[in-house]
Formats: C-alpha cells, sequence, structure tokens
C-alpha cells in the first residue's frame, strides 16, 4: 500500500505539515485602500485583538500589509509604505513573540527592513523579480510565497498553464539558488491581480479543474 508523501511548509521557528491540516492564513491590511477590507485595521489594538481571537479560532500565519496591490494601484514610496507596517509589527511582535509572521511587499527596502525586524515569511506578489531580492532571500533565507500575477504577460487562454509552469518552475530554481529548500516555498497564481478580467476567469477554470 502507497503512502502519500508529507507535505510541509517550513520557515524559522515553524514546521507546519499541510497534508494533514490546511493552514489558516490571516491577512491584515494596514492601508485604506485594500481591495480586500477596505482599510478596517485602524488601530494597534484593534489589530491585536483581531490576532488574538484569531488564534483562538486556529490561524497559524499572520500577514501585514503596508500598500495596496490591487491592479492599477497608485504606489507609495518605501518609506510611507514601512511606516504604516513598523509600529504593527513591533507590537505583535511584543505581545505574541511566538507568532509566524509574514510581510505582503514588491519593495525591495520593505522587505529588507522587515527581514531585519524578524519577518519570517516575503510575500511578493512580483514574484522575486530583482536580484536586489534574491539576494536578500540569500542572505535572510526567508519562507517566501512567490506569485504570477499576470500584469507583465500578453496572455491567451490557451498558453496561459505553459506560461505559469514556465514562470514558476524559473521562480523556484531562482529561489533555491538562493539556498531555499521547496518546504520554504509557496507559489500562488495571483488570482484577482491580473489588469485582465478574462485572465482571472481562467485562472479561476484551472484552479477549479
Amino acid at each position: 500500500m502507497s503512502r502519500t508523501q508529507p507535505l510541509h511548509f517550513k520557515g524559522a521557528h515553524f514546521d507546519f505539515d499541510i497534508s494533514k491540516d490546511p493552514i489558516i492564513y490571516s491577512i491584515l491590511n494596514l492601508t485604506p485602500d485594500s481591495f480586500y477590507d477596505g482599510g478596517v485595521n485602524t488601530g494597534i489594538d484593534q489589530v491585536l485583538h483581531r490576532i488574538e481571537t484569531e488564534l483562538t479560532y486556529g490561524a497559524k500565519i499572520f500577514e501585514l500589509g503596508g500598500k495596496s496591490s490591487k491592479p492599477h494601484f497608485d504606489d507609495i514610496s518605501a518609506d510611507e509604505e514601512w511606516h504604516r507596517v513598523a509600529p504593527y509589527l513591533k507590537a505583535i511582535q511584543e505581545r505574541f513573540p511566538k507568532a509566524v509572521l509574514a510581510i505582503d511587499s514588491n519593495t525591495d527596502e520593505v522587505i529588507e527592513r522587515a527581514l531585519q525586524s524578524g519577518i519570517q515569511i516575503i510575500n511578493d506578489i512580483d514574484g522575486f523579480n530583482s536580484q536586489t531580492k534574491l539576494d536578500l532571500v540569500g542572505k535572510y533565507k526567508p519562507s517566501v510565497v512567490t506569485m504570477f500575477n499576470g500584469r507583465n504577460f500578453d496572455e491567451q487562454p490557451q498558453t496561459l498553464e505553459d506560461t505559469m509552469t514556465s514562470f514558476f518552475t524559473d521562480s523556484i530554481q531562482r529561489l533555491e539558488e538562493q539556498g531555499l529548500d521547496r518546504e520554504n516555498i509557496v507559489i500562488d497564481p495571483g488570482v484577482g491581480f491580473s489588469n485582465q478580467n478574462t485572465l482571472e476567469f481562467d485562472l479561476i477554470k484551472m484552479r477549479a479543474t
């Protein structure tokens, strides 16, 4: 009788066996123009209370985001993005020192500051598309979420799967060259992030099959 190989997501001070249980991954958007929650996390006490509540429901990872990443978003400076996140990060680490924390950022400087501050997971909507980001991965060895967002591809439905496969194969290879293991890497097909509505429907269809 064959046995399924265990599937783990690992990083600094965490090891989740996702072949047994799914991970509840909580998103904390610290920006007023989020397409997900519209900026409901308005105060540190509110965020700490939310984390405390979600821990009781089994949340395993808490991801902080300091700017909107919706299609056609207005970018902000690295300093503004970091200043939105930093006070919350400090308060969370003091209140919940064992919490597994991620940051959602595609900004080199913010990623570096987050890693220096002890963030364990980096979620990059641009798929670690710069050498600076890869160098930071090599230096700090965080776990990562690498996304295909579809924004730089003139894609047709019949070739979308091949394009995504090639993208993720290349992204994983580059991350492994920086010293990460497969168990440190999560891939994200980026539903909701493309500039093309038709591409979104194709992604949903692919995930449903």
